[in-house]
């Protein structure tokens, strides 16, 4: 009788012994597919263990051991070993940088592995695929590994395309840019008095899609002008520098710089302005320039009444001409009677056309910055042909002709 009760006491010791080794492995989340001290099985797929170049959702798959159908992956295995023999297994599915599931580190866990235990026999195991692209991965892995967690070895593996994924494109970096302008009196190229100031018009303009700061500028004339001052910056040793703190996109500065021409030199005088930004790669990032000339001496700069422009005469000559920026050089807004527009012609020519106010131009629209006839449109042009036609045609279009089309 005392036998039994040691042996009934060694039983129940021996038996809470292995259910807390068992437990404690199961807490542990144990990846060697022990399961507690029951001996481990042996696991292998039922068909190709998985191929690197093979997508799970083709046909062409080489009797690999998974199979995908309505994004559900399915395993097939076979557990082998001692009647008593356990083996703790799971399947789990991943979104994968590439086809061929690498590089390992950047593969993400999908959720919903399902993890069970396994005794001899023939088994098959359904995990779900992800559906969504995620992080711009398009592509998913699926392992059956022992254990809890995804570890070498792994049992059967596959690969696949995720349905409906289009792959986002990385966004490419935003560029910088950034031009420069320069006229002189709001033209590329001016005549010049000896002496006489005029001003350069500078502006300075953010094309990219990023804002720039401590954009440097910089002026440097040929030999000849002298640079006298300017709106923003610094003129020194005749040359003029100035940094724009901040340029946002799209933003444009301008600066004006006052200048002349001391002594009468021949030929065209460059003056070169550019523009250099941190941001932009490159130095200068952009240039331009604009060009003065000086008369010989013994002409004057005066005004061209039948242009409205200035030009250079002989000193003998100069009475002949208004000064520029006199009244007489003036340039006035009249009615053309033979488009029905408003136009601006110099003062010299305006007995040629009707007053602004008379009936041809009463709906006119504002001032037209021309001074020739507009180009034929296509419906004058139409109109012409049919006028070469016929006298009707010719009426239509000269009464067309007297509208603003």
């Amino acid at each position: 009788m005392k036998a039994k009760l040691i042996g009934l006491v060694v039983g129940l010791l021996s038996a809470a012994t292995i259910g807390v080794v068992q437990l404690q492995a199961e807490a542990a989340g144990d990846k060697s597919g022990q399961v507690g001290s029951a001996p481990i099985c042996e696991v292998s797929p039922i068909g190709n263990r998985g191929n690197t170049g093979v997508d799970l959702t083709t046909q062409n798959r080489p009797n690999l051991a998974y199979s995908v159908k309505d994004s559900v992956a399915t395993v097939e295995f076979k557990v082998k070993g001692p009647k008593n023999c356990k083996v703790r297994v799971t399947n789990n599915a991943f979104w994968a940088p590439a086809q061929n599931g690498k590089p390992w580190n950047k593969q993400i866990l999908f959720p919903g592995k399902v993890t069970k235990v396994y005794t001899p026999g023939t088994y098959e195991s359904k995990v779900n695929l992800p559906k969504q692209p995620k992080k711009g991965m398009c592509y998913y892995q699926v392992d059956l590994t022992y254990g809890s967690s995804n570890v070498t070895p792994v049992i059967a593996y596959g690969h696949g395309k995720i349905q409906g994924c289009i792959k986002t494109p990385p966004t490419p970096p935003k560029k910088p840019g950034v031009s420069i302008n320069k006229l002189v009196e709001g033209v590329d190229y001016l005549k010049v008095g000896v002496n006489v100031e005029y001003e350069y018009q500078i502006a300075v303009k953010n094309t990219g899609e990023v804002d720039l700061t401590n954009v440097a500028v910089t002026d440097t004339p040929e030999a000849g002008v002298t640079l006298i001052s300017a709106s923003a910056g610094t003129v020194a040793s005749n040359k003029w520098t100035h940094t724009i703190p901040k340029l946002s996109i799209g933003e444009t500065m301008s600066f004006t710089i006052k200048a002349k021409v001391p002594e009468y030199q021949a030929g065209r005088i460059t003056n070169t302005v550019c523009v250099d930004a941190p941001q932009v790669p490159g130095n200068p990032d952009d240039c331009d320039d604009a060009d003065v000339e000086v008369e010989k001496p013994g002409k004057v700069l005066v005004c061209d009444p039948e242009t409205s422009k200035t030009i250079f005469v002989d000193e003998k000559d100069a009475d002949k001409y208004p000064k520029p920026g006199s009244a007489e050089c003036e340039e006035v807004i009249v009615c053309d009677p033979d488009t029905g527009d408003l136009i601006k012609v110099p003062a010299t020519k305006k007995d040629q056309y009707e007053s602004k106010n008379s009936d041809a131009c009463k709906e006119s629209e504002p001032v037209k910055e021309v001074k020739a006839l507009p180009e034929t449109g296509p419906a004058e042009a139409l109109l012409q042909l049919i006028g070469a036609g016929s006298l009707t045609g010719s009426t239509a279009y000269y009464v067309a002709s007297r509208r603003k089309l």
